[in-house]
């Protein structure tokens, strides 16, 4: 079973709730069934993503890779960095660490570093909005239209983003001690 409800992060897969804690990946399918482990019990897992067939779990000590029905899990090329949000995006997917985003079309073979336009580069969450990305950074948000080529300045100055949604023109944003903001004008007013 589930035995540690410390959840760093979840996700919904083919009927299939997938969580990350403090002591690895825990899943069920329906309701009434008990948690099953899924691996990595030695890490802190904080981020997951599913791209195709393909699970990622973004831990402190990087990111880990398995197949659909798989509970192996193999460490890619990106290591010894804290993931701290991770998001798909057609085929790309996107982690943000401490030390700001990476990015691999190649399910975790190769890593691109992608912080230009970055002012702070702890990124603490990763969500898509319309035909781009938000990046949620220990100062504000950041918006990037082109895959992460490059990022530009969204609003909320000096505030430690922890968490961002985007409902339909509304993008809510949550922050570390000092409450969430609303944007419904493309980032240009952040009432409280």
């Amino acid at each position: 079973g589930l035995n540690n409800t410390f959840i760093r992060s979840f996700i919904s897969n083919n009927n299939m709730m997938i969580v990350g804690t403090d002591v690895g990946l825990f899943s069920k399918v329906n309701p009434g069934d008990d948690w099953s482990h899924l691996g990595l019990g030695k890490f802190h897992v904080g981020a997951l993503a599913v791209k195709g067939v393909y699970k990622f779990a973004g831990t402190w000590n990087g990111v880990f890779v398995s197949e659909e029905n798989d509970t192996s899990w193999v460490l890619t090329g990106f290591k010894n960095n804290n993931a701290r949000a991770m998001v798909v995006k057609g085929t790309i997917l996107f982690t943000g660490t401490q030390n700001g985003v990476y990015l691999t079309s190649d399910n975790g073979n190769n890593w691109k570093f992608s912080n230009k336009g970055l002012t702070n580069t702890i990124i603490t969450s990763l969500t898509l909005k319309e035909s781009g990305i938000l990046a949620g950074t220990g100062s504000g948000l950041f918006y990037s239209d082109n895959n992460g080529g490059s990022w530009s300045y969204y609003g909320l100055a000096n505030k430690p983003v922890s968490t961002v949604i985007v409902n339909g023109n509304s993008v809510v944003a949550g922050t570390f001690g000092i409450g969430i903001f609303r944007s419904d004008d493309d980032g240009k007013t952040w009432p409280q």
